[in-house]
């Protein structure tokens, strides 16, 4: 019998990765049927936030908004993924007037997630791709319940994190080769 998996995707991580590889673009079908090979993959969760739009939005953040909507979209259209949308506080503005914003509730809902379904024993395997350490908990908790997590981090990441994992994989562009939109 094939062990139960499900995958955890921080957004704000990934796209980080992504930029820093040269604002390479991925198939996140491919990128996770490449971590779940040999698992029964029960679902993938996606967390991000929609980008900030001012009132009225200027232009560009409305064209960034569309596009993020057309991505969340294509998401949506994989096979058992699920998105987890947070929002952008805002905190001020910047000394040039840019806005200054922070992600709310999207970390949580990947704890929750983590956790729940843990607890709930419908996984055996984590597949989080993260590298913030607020995630440790949610990451004790589950192996404590006997469920392995496997950590998909890119640089920098929290060493506490990484160290709570059971495996860790850097992501980098030759774990991405077979993923790569063509």
């Amino acid at each position: 019998m094939m062990k139960k998996c499900a995958v955890f995707i921080d957004g704000g991580h990934v796209n980080s990765i992504l930029d820093n590889l040269g604002r390479i673009r991925i198939n996140y079908g491919d990128f996770v049927n490449n971590m779940v090979q040999g698992y029964d993959l029960i679902r993938s969760y996606y967390y991000d936030c929609p980008p900030y739009q001012s009132q009225p939005p200027t232009v560009e953040e409305a064209e960034a908004y569309r596009n993020r909507e057309k991505f969340f979209h294509a998401l949506r259209k994989q096979d058992r993924f699920e998105i987890r949308l947070g929002y952008l506080a805002f905190k001020g503005y910047t000394q040039d007037g840019k806005p200054i914003l922070t992600q709310k509730s999207t970390d949580i809902r990947l704890a929750v997630d983590l956790v729940r379904l843990s607890l709930a024993r419908i996984i055996d395997t984590a597949f989080v791709v993260a590298a913030d350490g607020d995630f440790s908990p949610a990451v004790e908790t589950a192996k404590d319940v006997g469920v392995s997590v496997h950590l998909y981090h890119g640089t920098p990441y929290s060493q506490s994190l990484w160290e709570i994992c059971d495996r860790r994989t850097i992501v980098d562009w030759n774990l991405l080769q077979d993923s790569l939109l063509k």
